[in-house]
């Protein structure tokens, strides 16, 4: 867009210099003669301004390359070296496997490519927790908890309510938006009947520790690759289960 606005600019400035040039010649065959000259001189100009123009060139390859304690991080031209952290090798795992989730248990193991089916094969799933055969630590959700989560949504409700009264379109999407997130959130901890899903203990700190590092590590890239950070953010899924989910009709070829 700014090579095509200098360009544009050195042309308008070249048809005034040359306007400017021509407004004393007299008599018609000058002018028509000038006219011509003007022309060429135009097309000369197109040329000469063409050869200076650099072709746009496409965005570098994005990157995301581990050499020995340092990530080298590439993304729409911008570059980054940081320091090595579980939360940048758990990225780099869900970047490797884009669409797939992936339990947290195996991410906090060691960083391999493994066939996920077999890897579902060895836990106990019920419903969408998945305890991994670990000793019960009670409901997801305690009753203080659900009491919270209860308030919360009848305000969105009433949030989404007068927005939508009062045309307020973005207040109302931004309500919706925050009442779906507590339904996928409740989702994994509700079953079937309003039943509480039970969680491992073993498995609860594995979600948590592994959450707490994935936005520390999309975080710190933030920080050096802001459109990094907001396309992590966005497009990482974290809980029990974990994803990157690209945008299907923008997908990211990484480098690794």
């Amino acid at each position: 867009m700014r090579i095509a606005r200098k360009f544009w600019n050195s042309i308008l400035r070249s048809v005034t210099v040359t306007r400017t040039s021509t407004a004393h010649i007299n008599g018609p065959d000058q002018h028509i003669e000038k006219r011509r000259e003007l022309a060429g001189y135009l097309l000369e100009s197109l040329d000469k301004s063409l050869a200076r123009t650099t072709a746009l060139r496409p965005l570098e390859e994005s990157v995301f390359i581990r050499r020995g304690d340092y990530w080298t991080i590439r993304y729409q031209g911008q570059t980054a070296i940081l320091k090595a952290t579980r939360g940048l090798d758990y990225l780099c795992c869900l970047l490797r496997h884009p669409g797939r989730d992936v339990h947290v248990t195996q991410l906090l193991g060691p960083p391999v490519d493994f066939p996920l089916p077999a890897f579902l094969g060895s836990l106990d799933a019920v419903g969408d927790a998945v305890t991994a055969g670990r000793q019960d630590a009670g409901p997801i959700l305690d009753s203080q908890a659900k009491a919270e989560y209860k308030q919360r949504i009848d305000e969105l409700r009433k949030d989404r309510e007068q927005a939508e009264r009062f045309n307020d379109f973005y207040s109302a999407a931004r309500a919706r938006s925050e009442l779906d997130a507590i339904a996928e959130q409740l989702a994994t901890a509700v079953g079937l009947g309003a039943r509480d899903r039970r969680s491992s203990s073993d498995s609860e700190r594995a979600r948590s520790a592994v959450t707490k590092r994935i936005k520390e590590g999309i975080h710190r890239i933030g920080k050096v690759i802001p459109s990094l950070g907001r396309h992590l953010a966005a497009r990482i899924k974290t809980g029990y289960f974990c994803s990157y989910n690209p945008h299907p009709d923008r997908l990211v070829a990484w480098k690794f």
